[in-house]
């Protein structure tokens, strides 16, 4: 993105702006294993484009309870990047970016660690942010998504962490995830389901029976 990787890639300095000119409202593309990763980790940020220089999200303004965004900021919404244990592995730890993949598939063990390390907007530590992502939809990745272990870690995600009490758990899109924090960001105070809908709105095509 933003000609991060260099011109065989990409090219195209002001990336930022052209996304945010065809109503771009954020960027989910990261956390990335390449070069492209910015050096602003596990952080909710706005980047703003220089249009002059590539890779003008690798710093921005971090996105906090009770501020005002930057007017030409495109929101950066990272997924977790980090360190966890797993015995597995050669070294007893592997490199979590918040994939869900063959070789990487969720577990008990990988929903602890994305627990201990959601992503939060400053002010707000109580309001966690845990994106997921996967790279298409070939049969191979099929299993890792939707099948038993999937079910398994996902079932435990539930009975661990949605007891109304201590934990409540929320299933969200990444429309609404952008809603929930532009609502934080505001200064709301409790979630309510209207924040999902916020600032960006249903898609019509939703609204059809």
């Amino acid at each position: 993105m933003d000609n991060s990787i260099g011109n065989h890639i990409c090219g195209v300095n002001d990336e930022l702006t052209i996304l945010r000119e065809c109503g771009c409202y954020a960027d989910f593309t990261f956390p990335c294993l390449n070069k492209a990763q910015p050096a602003m980790l596990n952080t909710i940020y706005y980047a703003i484009d220089d249009p002059g220089r590539p890779k003008s999200y690798n710093r921005g303004v971090t996105v906090k309870c009770n501020s005002k965004a930057p007017e030409n900021g495109l929101m950066i919404i990272q997924g977790i990047l980090g360190l966890r244990p797993d015995e597995t592995k050669r070294l007893k730890f592997a490199i979590d970016y918040s994939d869900i993949d063959f070789n990487d598939p969720p577990t008990t063990g990988r929903v602890d660690y994305w627990l201990k390390n959601a992503i939060y907007i400053e002010g707000k530590p109580n309001w966690k942010f845990i994106k997921l992502h996967t790279h298409g939809a070939p049969e191979i990745r099929w299993k890792a998504n939707f099948g038993r272990q999937a079910d398994i870690a996902f079932k435990y995600l539930e009975d661990q962490y949605k007891d109304d009490k201590i934990y409540c758990l929320h299933y969200i899109t990444a429309r609404e995830m952008y809603n929930v924090i532009r609502a934080a960001e505001s200064g709301a105070q409790q979630f309510r389901s209207i924040y999902r809908d916020l600032e960006i709105k249903l898609y019509p095509y939703c609204n059809q029976s």
